[in-house]
């Protein structure tokens, strides 16, 4: 394919050829640009457009806030299994031997995250601190699903 090149004159040719991104400086002192070169995107940015491509649609985007859901009560659930006492409260029905301490973390980390006064059963400081972030990451989440199902009525009012 033919190349572009544009020229301008060169102050300094040595200083503007260093300076230039693909370009080069003649020996008159004129500057060549090529303009056919490509610019090679950082992984950071090809993530960052590819991400843009897929929540494009608003289907995609609840797809991909269900999955960031579940794998947020996943996560937030493994943190809290980490400090959790694994004391049950009075009235529980279930052998203490058979509650498994994971699945039963992570059932705390959603009645967290879903409702912020759930954790107010916690007693102990370590247990409060996790509770707490899971609180809060739960109504950053469901501000965000609110946010999105407002936009999509505001474009469907718009568009009436």
């Amino acid at each position: 394919p033919a190349t572009e090149k544009s020229f301008e004159s060169c102050s300094s040719p040595t200083t503007r050829c260093k300076e230039a991104f693909g370009g080069v400086c003649g020996g008159n002192g004129e500057f060549i640009q090529d303009t056919s070169f490509r610019l090679k995107n950082s992984r950071r940015d090809r993530i960052a457009y590819f991400l843009d491509r897929i929540l494009a649609k608003r289907s995609r985007f609840f797809i991909l806030l269900g999955v960031w859901g579940f794998l947020q009560v996943v996560f937030a659930g493994g943190c809290y299994s980490l400090v959790w006492s694994g004391e049950l409260e009075d009235g529980d029905p279930r052998d203490a031997d058979r509650v498994w301490r994971a699945i039963e973390s992570i059932w705390e980390a959603w009645t967290f995250m879903a409702d912020p006064g759930t954790h107010a059963k916690v007693f102990t400081t370590s247990e409060r601190l996790v509770a707490s972030a899971i609180t809060l990451s739960g109504i950053l989440f469901f501000a965000s699903i609110l946010g999105v199902t407002v936009d999509m009525i505001r474009e469907k009012m718009e568009s009436l």
